[in-house]
């Protein structure tokens, strides 16, 4: 039913700490159970896994071409690699960022080239009749379902490449190292200091230098505690809700380095495409989860080989853990509040209003839920006396309009012709409005049109 999105979602997280224990094992981690805990309990796919988002489903995904193909597979395996990397790269088009740089990777070491050329037939042939057939089934479902929204996107998104720098550089540092969801000085300096702190305790776990573990220890333990003490909330940066990721570029061996070299230059890409703006409100850069989860099993699996009792990696896993639980209680935390907001609506609203919001995330997560699908979203208020044209075809001679509750007069009536940016719509009057409390710090106010 209406869940199944949500169980998808779910069992993406075993499926990805599975592949994340398979790629482990290729790197030399062992069994690989300290990746499958890391990304399976103690990454971004657990926060993600619980949501009815495509987020989770296309990580495990890409988890599962990236452990597949630095196998160097051949005939099934290489095909299933093909199959699994069109798949995610359908779900989150910045996939394709990791796997083409992979694949670089692959061609430009000796063993990896003489191993994709030799039998092409067997080899790159079925992973690229695998990622082709995906993609195209992605492309036609986009196209012929959804009216081509995705692809519309990502072509704005590649029309945009490279526009913007100050605010792609802002969105690079808090997106990657930021602890917290704004962009100030004393945020950049913590998160920066978290995972070098991390780092530090990595060089000293690697030269026997007990007076830099401990310091790098310090550190990164005190960092983390004063963004847990600091109150819940959202954790931006990739890396920073992932601590653990600083020991990778100390401890790192042979493909594990290449990894760290190609998840460089995957965020690189992808951060000069992304959308900018918006990244406070995200878990862990859902931008850029596949290279910083590829990094974490990089960083699991030298933590496996060389002891997970040691101190530097019970403070690695251990800080790790304290934001994964902490993101647990936050997202526990928001979704009860934006259940009670929905509840508000649900009271305020019938199932056969016909509703008109401002607010862009009502449509996608309330409206089909409250209504039975009569609703418009007017993008800017501009629009707002066009849409209420559009809903008046619906024959109805009352109209729930959702918007800002900010006035310009005082005292304030909440009503949309006393707002900053709204006007009086001729042929409608307003007959009340109820108050609810939404995102941010802005209430928002559902308002009774009738024709006059």
């Amino acid at each position: 039913g209406d869940h199944g999105a949500l169980w998808l979602s779910m069992l993406a997280v075993p499926l990805g700490a599975l592949a994340a224990a398979r790629l482990s094992r290729r790197l030399g981690g062992g069994a690989g159970w300290v990746a499958f805990v890391v990304v399976g309990a103690l990454s971004p796919l657990t926060f993600y896994g619980a949501d009815q988002w495509e987020h989770a489903p296309a990580l495990a995904l890409g988890l599962w071409a990236v452990a597949l193909l630095v196998e160097r597979p051949d005939g099934r395996t290489a095909l299933l690699a093909g199959l699994t990397a069109g798949a995610a790269v359908v779900l989150r088009r910045e996939i394709v960022f990791f796997l083409l740089f992979l694949g670089l990777a692959e061609l430009l070491v000796a063993a990896g080239r003489a191993h994709w050329t030799r039998r092409p037939g067997h080899r790159i042939v079925p992973v690229l009749v695998g990622g082709g057939l995906t993609l195209a089934v992605g492309f036609v479902f986009d196209r012929e379902v959804m009216g081509g929204t995705t692809g519309g996107r990502s072509a704005t998104q590649a029309a945009r490449a490279g526009s913007e720098l100050a605010e792609r550089l802002s969105d690079a540092v808090l997106t990657t190292v930021v602890q917290y969801p704004r962009l100030g000085f004393a945020e950049i300096v913590l998160g920066v200091a978290a995972l070098a702190g991390m780092v530090m305790a990595g060089l000293g776990w690697r030269d026997d230098d007990a007076s830099r573990i401990r310091l790098g220890c310090i550190l990164a333990v005190g960092c983390v505690a004063i963004r847990i003490l600091s109150g819940t909330g959202f954790v931006p940066g990739a890396f920073a809700v992932l601590p653990l990721t600083g020991l990778a570029p100390v401890l790192a061996r042979d493909v594990g380095r290449r990894l760290l070299v190609v998840a460089g230059a995957a965020v690189v890409a992808t951060i000069a495409f992304q959308w900018t703006g918006s990244l406070a409100a995200q878990w862990g850069g859902r931008y850029l989860l596949l290279p910083a989860a590829v990094v974490a099993v990089v960083a699991a699996a030298e933590i496996e080989r060389r002891g997970w009792r040691q101190p530097v990696a019970r403070v690695a896993l251990g800080t790790t853990a304290a934001l994964a639980v902490f993101g647990l209680l936050w997202h526990v935390e928001r979704t009860d509040w934006i259940g009670a907001r929905s509840d508000d609506l649900e009271a305020a609203l019938a199932v056969d209003d016909v509703v008109v919001s401002t607010h862009a995330h009502f449509p996608r997560e309330l409206g089909a839920m409250v209504t039975e699908g009569r609703w418009l979203r007017a993008n800017t208020p501009a629009d707002v006396p066009g849409a209420l044209a559009v809903a008046a075809t619906m024959g109805v001679d009352e109209i729930r309009l959702l918007h800002e509750g900010g006035c310009a007069t005082d005292p304030c009536g909440q009503r949309w012709a006393e707002s900053e940016v709204g006007r009086e719509v001729p042929g409608w009057q307003s007959a009340g409005t109820v108050p609810i409390a939404w995102f941010g710090p802005r209430d928002w106010v559902l308002e009774t049109l009738e024709r006059d």
